[in-house]
């Protein structure tokens, strides 16, 4: 098995650092590398694993169905646009970013909305850990550490991951390729409703066998980083 992990704009080592570089270009991005990756090893299969917002991320680039072509002034038609190849094989979707509803709420909107647009720079601040990522405290320990963990947030960034979440949330219907999605029962990040909302919209894809969904029950957000992770690899 070869694994490849990438630093998305605005995160780890990618510049421009803190700053979002919007959902498009990040699932575009993502479709780009997977490309890439394909040409190195012809005839492999290839799975795109996303983790919370990186699971967003994949949900957009596998959903994607191409850039729109430009309008027909002489047959009056806006042209339908062509079949793109799948992203991948399969998707890995670990605590997927997402919404326990279709959208944000019209206050959540007008907050976000504001805040975007006239303190776009605002900084969260620094602050202690206030919910449990993992049960792994020693990693935690390891990234508060690490020089490229982002600890501030601008405001726009979390303007940015919202919207990207909702799209995934209103995209995700539409996954057509073999998928699992794993989820924490102990997760304290995502919406205590996701799991059951996606089972519920991807529903069809299920019982298709397309989709396979399952709940860990020990298990919190950083699913592969949690203690008992090193366990479930080798109980596989």
């Amino acid at each position: 098995i070869a694994t490849y992990a990438i630093d998305q704009r605005g995160f780890g080592a990618a510049e421009p650092v803190g700053r979002w570089a919007g959902s498009d270009t990040y699932f575009r991005d993502a479709r780009t590398a997977v490309a890439l990756i394909a040409e190195q090893h012809p005839n492999t299969p290839i799975f795109l694993l996303g983790e919370s917002m990186g699971g967003s991320i994949a949900i957009l680039a596998a959903t994607f169905e191409g850039d729109p072509k430009p309008y027909n002034t002489e047959l009056l038609i806006l042209p339908e646009p062509e079949p793109l190849p799948p992203v991948a094989d399969g998707l890995i979707l670990i605590a997927p970013g997402i919404l326990d509803r279709p959208s944000l709420s019209s206050t959540e909107r007008a907050f976000l909305d504001f805040g975007v647009n006239f303190l776009p720079w605002a900084m969260s601040g620094r602050r202690g850990i206030t919910v449990l990522p993992t049960d792994n405290i020693a990693l935690l320990r390891q990234m508060g550490q690490d020089p490229l963990m982002q600890r501030e947030v601008r405001f726009d960034q979390v303007y940015g991951l919202l919207g990207t979440l909702e799209a995934a949330t209103q995209q995700m219907h539409k996954i057509d390729l073999p998928t699992l999605v794993l989820f924490g029962g102990q997760d304290q990040i995502l919406p205590p409703g996701a799991p059951a909302y996606f089972s519920q919209q991807t529903f069809a894809q299920i019982a298709r066998g397309v989709i396979e969904v399952e709940q860990i029950p020990e298990a919190y957000h950083m699913i592969l980083r949690d203690k008992a992770a090193a366990g479930r690899q080798e109980q596989v």
